[in-house]
């Protein structure tokens, strides 16, 4: 009967220690895991008395929804990373920028220093120098405008000098000039030389100067040459009426030589020249088609006396 009680008691006492032991077992797990929960936060929660599928560890329901998100994604990475990412790029670049402007007020430190100090190399060099100028420049300092600076005027004017010197430099260099390249057509038509060296081209049409019983001379129309000839005409006509044409290039057109001093009285000059030259004989006709009209009114004025007639033809 004691050792039944005995037994009791012992199988109590053994339950009661476990209970003891897991109870005290399962306030440390916990108070480790908060304290690691403290260290790296991984949404993980403690749930006191409760299991979820027989484990004591269960997620809160929006930070699953999180776990699951990230765990789709595949980049295993957590928003304060990103964020933390983003914040340490801010900071790089602001503390570049924060050493560029150092960087640049020191710069302008050094400058001021070496350059604008009483005691730097251009004011001690170019000091003296200023200093006997500056009461001449005074005078001209009075027209400079008075809410201005001279400095600042003058510096501006400077520029200015510089930049229009510049300029017209640049605008007034010498160029190699260009090598025009001279093309020299070949002479095909028969020409005759007047007195004053130049040469008259001409084209004979009809019959020959010894069955010829009238010599006529064509002057061509503007823009036009000896080529043109005369519409309608044909040599079967010239012929039957024994009619000698001869047309002849005006001064500067076709192949004959430009005349720079040209007028109607040296065009009738070399009218007499060309019939001369040619032996149109002592009286002969002239013909003027469309522009070459003032030609034969140039010949009816100056040298009436070699002309058998004159005609005027123009196309309607």
């Amino acid at each position: 009967m004691q050792a039944a009680k005995h037994s009791d008691s012992m199988e109590e006492w053994s339950g009661d220690a476990f209970r003891s032991t897991e109870t005290e077992n399962s306030r440390k797990w916990n108070e480790d895991w908060r304290e690691f929960e403290s260290i790296l936060d991984t949404g993980v929660k403690i749930l006191n008395g409760e299991e979820d599928h027989g484990n004591n560890v269960a997620l809160p329901r929006k930070r699953r929804v999180a776990s699951s998100t990230y765990s789709n994604s595949g980049s295993g990475n957590h928003p304060n990373e990103a964020e933390g990412f983003q914040e340490q790029l801010k900071g790089f670049v602001k503390s570049t920028g924060e050493l560029l402007e150092k960087l640049a007020q020191g710069c302008r430190d050094v400058v001021r220093q070496s350059l604008g100090g009483e005691d730097s190399v251009l004011v001690r060099r170019v000091g003296g120098m200023w200093a006997k100028f500056s009461p001449h420049m005074e005078l001209v300092n009075q027209f400079l405008p008075e809410d201005r600076h001279p400095a600042h005027v003058w510096s501006v004017l400077l520029f200015v000098f510089f930049l229009t010197v510049a300029v017209l430099r640049t605008g007034t260099e010498q160029q190699e000039p260009a090598i025009k390249e001279v093309y020299s057509l070949s002479i095909t038509a028969d020409r005759i030389q007047l007195p004053d060296g130049r040469y008259i081209a001409y084209r004979e049409e009809g019959v020959s100067a010894s069955l010829a019983r009238h010599s006529i001379l064509v002057i061509h129309s503007f823009v036009s040459s000896r080529l043109a000839g005369i519409p309608g005409i044909k040599q079967s006509l010239l012929e039957e009426f024994g009619v000698r044409l001869v047309a002849y290039d005006l001064p500067g057109f076709g192949e004959s030589d430009p005349h720079p001093h040209r007028n109607f009285t040296s065009s009738a000059l070399d009218m007499i020249h060309i019939a001369d030259t040619l032996g149109l004989g002592e009286k002969f006709w002239v013909l003027g088609y469309s522009g070459g009209g003032i030609h034969a009114w140039a010949a009816l004025r100056y040298i009436p006396e070699r002309l058998a007639g004159p005609h005027l033809l123009t196309m309607s």
